[in-house]
């Protein structure tokens, strides 16, 4: 699937991320920022910041004295990111791709380097091997991601529907082998790429759901769908969409309610 049409997905989903995903997530994603210790007058880089709650922390945590990089290839994101930064933190936002953003920037000139769910957008070990030489020594880096097992009833409640309609296929989507499978995978990733390992860890977030159109709606407003709804040609979405509905309902339905868990591993590391 082309990266622009993601994107796109992601400009659209910006006014409502925080509500329908960033809120859950985010006290997972301020976790990983504390255990890297950001020192005041720290120089700092967040890729893909998204809605700008690692921005945020980084920006705190550095102080008046310090400098955070933003960078995100979804307008959207970016201008929901600047709405929570005040004006005496200094905070630089740049829309672009991530390895565009880094061939932009100073070797040795970083103390921190976060990412927060996106490393499956790119090569993850790619990435890494991208951002040391940026690092200066000891400086750090902070990554929190999907799981690669993550959302498994979406994911095979989608692959079924394109069984469905396989003549309407317009895209694949690779996301899911990009991810990491466990917290001992990212640390070989990071191992791989010149970085000791400081802190690993693995969680969940549970969200409920009370039918498979409920299901729906949010995998449509959050980064569960980035692309999700042009996989398949427009001019089947209603049938789609029903079909989609229908497998969570029968498939995932217990009790009154369908249960999706949001699994994620994170973890921080020190150039060496």
């Amino acid at each position: 699937m082309p990266r622009s049409v993601i994107w796109e997905d992601y400009n659209y989903l910006s006014g409502g991320y925080d509500e329908y995903f960033s809120n859950y997530v985010s006290p997972h994603s301020k976790e990983m920022v504390k255990k890297l210790s950001i020192e005041k007058g720290a120089s700092c880089l967040d890729l893909a910041c998204g809605t700008g709650v690692i921005t945020v922390e980084l920006a705190r945590g550095t102080g008046e004295s310090g400098k955070v990089i933003s960078v995100d290839a979804s307008r959207g994101m970016i201008e929901k990111a600047k709405e929570k930064i005040s004006a005496n933190q200094k905070v630089e936002f740049i829309r672009n791709d991530m390895f565009d953003a880094l061939k932009t920037i100073k070797k040795e000139s970083l103390d921190f380097v976060t990412c927060g769910w996106a490393i499956g957008y790119s090569s993850p070990l790619k990435l890494f091997k991208a951002v040391r030489p940026l690092l200066k020594q000891n400086g750090k880096v902070g990554i929190i991601e999907n799981r690669q097992d993550t959302l498994m009833p979406l994911r095979c409640a989608g692959i079924e529907v394109m069984k469905r309609y396989p003549a309407h296929i317009r895209y694949l989507m690779v996301l899911p082998f990009y991810l990491p499978k466990s917290k001992e995978h990212l640390k070989q990733l990071y191992v791989s790429a010149g970085f000791m390992p400081l802190y690993l860890w693995e969680g969940e977030v549970e969200f409920n759901f009370k039918s498979g159109k409920d299901v729906l709606n949010w995998v449509l407003h959050t980064g569960a769908s980035a692309g999700f709804d042009k996989v398949m040609d427009a001019s089947i979405k209603d049938e789609c969409d029903e079909a989609f509905i229908e497998i969570m309902e029968r498939e995932h339905k217990k009790d009154g309610r369908i249960t999706i868990l949001h699994k994620f591993v994170a973890g921080t590391a020190q150039k060496i």
